[in-house]
């Protein structure tokens, strides 16, 4: 069994099945440039003697780009925004968890091709099965099996083709859910430690 024969009897929901092949891709790549320029960064400078900097001088523009290339250093620039009264608590909450939802980015879509794919394999199974019984049986000779092993062979194909998509998103959704869960597991203990430092600087967050 090859690609070809996959793709000359699939049947009309291979369109709908190539879309979703076509998204897991884009959001396996999209992951995949995400994590290699560092979008998964967690851990920023380090809290206490971040708060304690900022009570000597505002951080200069050079400064800010390189915090900004971490989640924790994102949450301490809306910290230190929100104390000096230009953001309030809303904003730094919405803003702690944008940084967890962007970690955990394109998950739902692998779930929910997980879902999509084998189900559409199904309904071509069942479509290709009801058209070659009734192709089959259409005609004065009776069954004509030629036309029946077309029609078994049709959703045999759309079931496999759904089976594969699925699996790779499974695969993805597992890999990048593995690395979403590290991070979010670090942002938590980055958190932990902003708490702590804005007690003994007796800032309230």
């Amino acid at each position: 069994m090859d690609i070809r024969f996959l793709i000359e009897n699939s049947g009309p929901l291979l369109w709908p099945l190539i879309g979703l092949s076509i998204v897991v891709a884009a959001a396996a790549i999209e992951r995949s440039i995400f994590h290699l320029i560092g979008g998964g960064k967690v851990a920023g400078p380090e809290p206490a003697r971040w708060l304690q900097e900022r009570k000597l001088k505002k951080p200069d523009r050079s400064e800010t780009r390189k915090v900004r290339r971490s989640a924790g250093g994102r949450i301490l620039l809306a910290l230190d925004l929100h104390q000096r009264d230009e953001v309030g608590s809303i904003q730094l909450d919405a803003r702690i968890r944008h940084e967890f939802a962007r970690l955990s980015g394109k998950l739902r879509i692998f779930d929910m091709i997980v879902a999509a794919a084998p189900l559409l394999g199904i309904l071509g199974t069942v479509v290709g099965l009801v058209a070659g019984f009734h192709y089959a049986t259409d005609g004065p000779a009776g069954m004509n099996p030629d036309t029946l092993a077309g029609g078994v062979a049709q959703s045999l194909a759309t079931t496999v083709v759904g089976l594969v998509i699925a699996l790779f998103a499974l695969g993805a959704r597992h890999g990048f859910g593995a690395r979403a869960d590290r991070a979010h597991a670090a942002l938590m203990d980055y958190l932990r430690r902003v708490e702590e430092a804005c007690k003994e600087h007796g800032i309230k967050p």
